[in-house]
């Protein structure tokens, strides 16, 4: 019995061991890449010697997508550091050595992946580049999985934003407990307007390239958000790389009307609502509608309190363009529907869009109808929006009169949008009413 239960055992031990099978190592210096065939589950290990007080960065990179695992031993062979996928491979560091004498890196990839490909690998010295959050800074990486390091200090709760410009970046930022709580991969120009620090302390900007070699320009932008007050109007000049940011007060009970005018806008402009406790989910956003420049109308604030807006640019390329803007926050006087009380209107065909707004309930039913007189020579198309989503999508090669029953999935505000989508100039007369049905 007791030789059967050695010859399994034996049995299982070499099952587990061909599972993870390890190939030679092989010796890395500082600066010099390695390449590994990858085509299965062995664990490649790799020597090299270190000095105490070295700070060293290590990284393996394949130009496809093959999921990796990553070890980092001490010269004692106690485990030091470890790490996983980041989008272009597996960095790990920027990390001190403490002793002199040789480390040893494990290089995996996991036993459910079944992607294979080449892939390089390489050791070199982590030069930490202290900046502030108020400058740029450039630089070139040489090869495809280098990359550089910048460091900054900041305040729990501090905005600042950032621009990226170069080949096949990825940028991320990780806090002084290694929490990676921004990345932003795989372009070649981008841009956060608004971002926001976790903790205060000490926060480390990691950026590394796909490219077999790149400039970058990283961009670190603080953020000063300019109080925009009700009835007033501000001026000035942003871009794609240096946004603008406006804090304002609303309150739960008021619906407002956020207006820009700019006269380059043409649909590159988008124009964002956050609240400053979160800036990573913009609340409300607009990116021209149907004129091509940005309104918000209404904006129903979820809460009382403090929001920001932010006016951001993407014009489709890597030129950075500058516009002139003008941006108003006035009480919204769009027209709020009574039950089975008929609104008239008129829509030009320049006039973009008409909104009207309902107070409804959740359950209710209600039946939406759209006149419109046969003598217009517009074309009505008539959208409906939950708090939450879209409702009801009517358009009509044709005038005369519609009837929809719809029930309300939610108690809240129901935004109601009426377009004239001839093509050519004209006229379109209309008559919409809104009717509980018991």
């Amino acid at each position: 019995m007791r030789v059967i239960r050695f010859v399994l055992g034996l049995f299982l031990l070499i099952l587990f061991s061909l599972s993870f099978v390890s190939a030679q190592s092989q010796t890395l210096t500082y600066g010099e890449s390695l390449t590994i065939d990858l085509n299965d589950s062995t664990i490649y290990r790799f020597d090299f010697a270190g000095n105490a007080d070295d700070q060293i960065y290590l990284s393996a990179f394949s130009s496809s997508y093959i999921p990796l695992m990553m070890r980092l031993f001490g010269v004692n062979g106690t485990l030091l550091a470890e790490s996983d996928n980041n989008g272009f491979g597996v960095v790990l560091g920027p990390y001190t050595l403490t002793n002199t004498g040789n480390y040893l890196i494990e290089l995996q990839r996991p036993d459910w992946a079944s992607e294979t490909g080449v892939v390089s690998l390489f050791v070199d010295l982590a030069v930490i580049n202290p900046v502030k959050v108020d400058g740029l800074y450039t630089g070139s990486l040489s090869r495809a999985g280098a990359a550089a390091f910048f460091q900054f200090s900041g305040q729990s709760d501090q905005l600042f934003g950032y621009s990226v410009r170069g080949s096949d970046l990825l940028l991320s930022i990780t806090d002084e407990t290694g929490n990676n709580f921004i990345r932003d991969t795989d372009e070649s120009f981008f841009v956060r307007p608004l971002a926001q620090l976790p903790r205060s302390g000490d926060f480390t900007v990691f950026l590394q390239t796909a490219a077999e070699g790149t400039d970058y320009e990283l961009r670190l932008l603080p953020v000063s958000a300019e109080l925009l007050e009700e009835n007033k109007t501000l001026s000035g000049t942003f871009s794609e790389d240096q946004p603008k940011v406006f804090r304002f007060r609303a309150n739960a009970d008021t619906l407002w009307r956020i207006a820009t005018e700019i006269p380059n806008a043409d649909y590159d402009v988008a124009l964002s609502i956050y609240r400053v406790s979160d800036v990573n989910n913009a609340i409300d956003r607009d990116t021209g509608s149907f004129n091509g420049v940005p309104r918000i109308d209404p904006f129903a604030a979820p809460e009382s309190g403090e929001y920001l807006i932010v006016l951001t640019a993407d014009n489709g390329d890597d030129t950075i363009d500058e516009y002139d803007y003008t941006i108003t926050l006035s009480p919204s006087q769009l027209v709020i529907l009574q039950s089975g009380t008929p609104v008239e209107g008129n829509i030009n065909s320049d006039d973009g869009i008409i909104t009207y707004l309902y107070r409804g309930q959740v359950d209710q039913t209600v039946r939406i109808t759209l006149i419109t007189v046969e003598t217009s020579q517009g074309l009505p198309r008539m959208t409906v929006y939950s708090p939450e989503d879209l409702l009801l999508d009517y358009g009509s090669r044709s005038r005369g009169s519609a009837t929809f029953e719809v029930t309300l999935p939610l108690t809240g505000l129901y935004r109601f949008d009426l377009q004239n989508i001839a093509y050519q100039a004209s006229d379109l007369n209309f008559t919409l009413t809104v009717e509980v049905i018991p």
